[in-house]
């Protein structure tokens, strides 16, 4: 269970990487297609695939997002994707610091639970 909470905190903190290298490939494919070249083609390829992993691993994370509440969703967010302390959390949500982190906790066993059940 904690390697499973570990893997989740881990995707969620990379989630704006990946967004980012998304569009670095985008820019990529780009100049591989203007370029035309044989040599591009296995690149090509693998930026592809690369590509839809990223963007299949951007939707997951969305949709189990959608399954939680506001508030779980705020704090996750917030946590993970925007990298805040708890405090700092719990200071905009006007909570105690320790209710945000049980919170966060819950929505983190919701998440594993949801990945479960997909499994």
């Amino acid at each position: 269970m904690k390697d499973i909470q570990k893997k989740i905190k881990e995707t969620l903190s990379n989630y704006n990487l990946f967004k980012i290298r998304i569009e670095i490939i985008k820019i990529d494919l780009e100049v591989f297609r203007l370029i035309q070249l044989d040599s591009t083609k296995e690149k090509v390829k693998d930026l592809k695939n690369e590509l839809k992993q990223l963007m299949i691993i951007i939707h997951n994370i969305d949709n189990i997002l959608q399954h939680l509440n506001i508030q779980e969703r705020e704090i996750i967010v917030k946590k993970y994707i925007l990298k805040y302390t708890w405090k700092n959390i719990a200071n905009e949500l006007q909570i105690s610091s320790k209710t945000c982190q049980c919170i966060g906790q819950s929505a983190l066993n919701k998440i594993i639970k949801i990945l479960l059940m997909k499994n």
